[in-house]
């Protein structure tokens, strides 16, 4: 019998495996700029990686990840217009972070692309259990993060995303086993009648 070790396989990233789907260029890059607002975006200049991005006639780029973490994001507002002028294909945006801004909710301009896969929502200001409510909506999300945010001191936090997204495969960067998508499901149906009544009461107090 060998005794030649095998090579380990290089582990693959959530933003490396949507890169390389459809081959397109690498994500387009505006974190840590500080930016206040989407429209910021049309004046910034993008960090550049050691992928070179590719262009189209008209100047927008042929990728389908966005970072924007580590900013001053307060709203999303001018969202698809930036994404528009900015992606070849906006349509295609996969791989989206939000991370370290100062959003409180999960504004629904991200609803309207299904082809979100990657959505890093995590170090933000949302106080709402119930904005959670919105991400179903997006049919291809598999990697999800909102730790960091007030929510994640709620009770059956992971339980309650969980049961409304079992076909995540990663939470706040760790992994959804069988067994974590079992006891999502029990804990809802002991406890997800008190979480929808504790969400109705917090916003007929807002």
């Amino acid at each position: 019998m060998s005794t030649t070790p095998r090579t380990p396989r290089k582990a693959i990233t959530a933003e490396a495996s949507v890169d390389n789907e459809n081959d397109v260029g690498p994500p387009i890059d505006f974190s840590f700029k500080m930016l206040c607002s989407m429209e910021d975006t049309a004046e910034e200049e993008l960090r550049q990686g050691s992928r070179k991005h590719k262009y189209d006639e008209e100047g927008r780029l042929n990728s389908n990840a966005l970072r924007m973490n580590n900013n001053a994001l307060t709203t999303l507002d001018g969202f698809e217009g930036a994404i528009t002028r900015l992606l070849t294909n906006p349509e295609a945006l996969a791989w989206v972070d939000l991370s370290f801004n100062d959003l409180t909710t999960v504004d629904p301009v991200l609803l309207t692309y299904p082809n979100i896969k990657v959505l890093y929502l995590h170090g933000n200001s949302i106080e709402n259990i119930g904005e959670v409510d919105k991400l179903p909506a997006l049919p291809l999300l598999k990697n999800l993060t909102l730790h960091g945010n007030p929510i994640d001191q709620e009770k059956g936090y992971k339980f309650y995303l969980l049961s409304l997204m079992p076909h995540l495969a990663s939470l706040d960067f760790t992994s959804v086993s069988k067994a974590d998508r079992a006891t999502a499901k029990t804990w809802f149906h002991m406890y997800g009648k008190t979480m929808k009544s504790k969400k109705r009461k917090k916003k007929a107090a807002s």
